[in-house]
């Protein structure tokens, strides 16, 4: 009897219980929880390089744009210091 006893305790003890995003409870062994989070690791650092490589992009094209801006500067202010000699 002691050691089916041993056996149950060893089962509940690798329970966990968790939460699903739909708010919905389950009991799951620790061994599947590892693994539900190594997913979640793994589509969260697909995610994050997502967004880096789209943000490294955006921001290229931001510089561009502030280039462009700081060129057309300098030529008006040279237009104006040129109107403004006699």
């Amino acid at each position: 009897m002691s050691s089916q006893t041993l056996l149950l305790d060893d089962s509940t003890r690798k329970l966990v219980e968790i939460r699903r995003s739909s708010g919905k409870k389950e009991w799951v062994t620790k061994e599947t929880l590892a693994e539900l989070n190594k997913q979640r690791h793994i589509r969260q650092a697909a995610l994050r390089a997502k967004n880096d490589k789209f943000l490294a992009q955006k921001k290229s094209k931001k510089t561009n744009w502030i280039a462009i801006s700081i060129w057309l500067n300098a030529f008006l202010l040279i237009a104006l210091l040129v109107s403004l000699v006699p």
